[in-house]
């Protein structure tokens, strides 16, 4: 997270559903806060475009193979040290792939990637998940988000 300091930044994140479900991942290691849940993606490379960046973070994330759909919402995360425009689109994964919960191998900074229901997303503190998330009070407001956010 170091290398971010300081730097604006374009990232890419996936908004995937299944049964009333959203699928996110727990970073840790981050400077301000112990950790922070969020969509699975990441920092678009030179030469990509948006849906190859997320497609390529997906997989590095969660290992799953994703089909990138609509563009949703854009955020601009501005959380000193860090500055980001982030683009967020739905996206879907196979059925028979979907576990509820596991430990990605390659990415140490993630420390689970999991299913959460509304119920488990409003267990965890506002001050560590993304701003997204925060005021959603079902995944059908998921869609309403570009409406929810300041």
């Amino acid at each position: 997270m170091e290398i971010y300091k300081h730097k604006y930044r374009v990232r890419v994140c996936g908004i995937c559903i299944d049964e009333q479900q959203i699928l996110l991942v727990k970073q840790e290691g981050l400077a301000h806060i112990p950790y922070l849940w969020i969509a699975p993606g990441g920092g678009l490379e030179f030469g990509e475009t948006l849906q190859e960046a997320l497609k390529r973070e997906f997989f590095e994330e969660t290992t799953l193979e994703a089909e990138i759909g609509n563009l949703l919402f854009t955020n601009q995360y501005v959380a000193p040290p860090f500055h980001a425009v982030e683009f967020f689109f739905q996206v879907k994964i196979p059925k028979e792939k979907i576990k509820k919960r596991y430990f990605p191998p390659n990415e140490p900074s993630l420390a689970e990637v999991r299913w959460l229901d509304i119920a488990e997303l409003n267990e965890i503190p506002n001050a560590y998940k993304h701003k997204f998330l925060r005021n959603i009070n079902s995944v059908a407001a998921i869609k309403e988000l570009p409406n929810l956010l300041p």
